[in-house]
């Protein structure tokens, strides 16, 4: 059929539905739209009189996207399939069919592209979700060329779940995707116990150690020189009593010593750590001549 010839057959077919407005039209265009319209069906029939049928089908849906009718979603529908691009004549026959118009066309057309389409019906099991097919935002339900589609689902807090899938030719997917919760935030630190005040226990128990060994050792010699001024008889030499006299003096030194000792202790006492417990140390007078002793008293958890 001569070109001429199909291209007035085409704009009959526009005349005939011309009277027709769309039933869905949610509201009237304002009058620049439907300038803009206009004139991109104007481009739509210049395209498509020189054979250019995909872009004269784009051109078609965007007259119809901003003025709905039924003359540019038919015309739409027959120059995508005149270019064999199913995508697009799938496109304007579910756009025709939302709205219901040429409900008998665009069935058929549709029909037709999606045997050589694939399917895709997607969900997503998060509260707030944003579907995207290869890139570009996508509804619940969308037709895709065969081959390889990367599927994407985006939740709340940048969480998200990506799929490919292998597509053929008149099949249809339901594939469910699952962006994974946002990460929680990790739990704080537990603060560090508090470094206990004062000196280590350690440093009381070996000054009590000290203290007591200096005791003994004095208690000893103490008991030592009082032997030996009890060995001296009625009548004794001076070496005795030189003998006497130092034994007396090394136990006054070590007397001296515990003493010392038992004093620190008790002041390092004061000065140690004792969480769980307390402990104190006194100074306690022997019975015994020149004596003293280290009193400890403590309690521990």
């Amino acid at each position: 059929m001569p070109r001429r010839r199909r291209l007035l057959l085409v704009l009959a077919a526009l005349l005939a539905a011309a009277g027709r407005a769309s039933p869905a039209s949610a509201a009237e265009p304002s009058a620049a739209e439907k300038r803009q319209a206009a004139a991109s069906f104007d481009d739509a029939v210049a395209k498509y009189n020189r054979a250019d049928f995909a872009e004269a089908a784009r051109a078609f849906l965007e007259a119809d996207r901003l003025s709905p009718s039924t003359i540019a979603i038919t015309n739409a529908i027959a120059a995508a399939r005149r270019a064999n691009e199913h995508l697009l004549v799938a496109r304007a026959a579910e756009r025709a069919i939302a709205r219901g118009d040429a409900l008998v066309e665009a069935r058929s057309a549709l029909a037709e592209a999606a045997a050589h389409l694939a399917r895709l019906e997607l969900s997503c099991d998060a509260a707030r979700c944003d579907l995207s097919v290869d890139g570009a935002p996508a509804e619940g339900a969308a037709y895709v060329l065969p081959g390889t589609h990367r599927l994407e689902a985006r939740g709340d807090a940048g969480a998200g779940d990506e799929e490919r899938v292998v597509c053929v030719a008149g099949t249809t997917y339901r594939i469910a995707l699952h962006p994974a919760a946002a990460p929680a935030p990790p739990p704080a630190p537990a603060p560090a116990p508090a470094a206990p005040r004062g000196l280590p226990r350690a440093v009381f128990f070996v000054g009590l150690g000290v203290t007591a060994v200096l005791g003994g050792v004095t208690a000893w010699s103490g008991a030592d020189a009082i032997a030996a001024k009890n060995a001296l008889g009625p009548v004794s030499t001076q070496p005795l009593e030189n003998d006497v006299l130092q034994r007396a003096r090394r136990t006054d030194f070590l007397l001296l010593g515990t003493g010392l000792a038992g004093v620190g202790t008790a002041i390092v006492a004061g000065f140690t750590s004792w969480r769980g417990g307390s402990a104190s140390a006194a100074l306690v007078p022997l019975p015994f001549q020149r004596g003293v002793a280290v009193a400890v008293e403590g309690r521990f958890r």
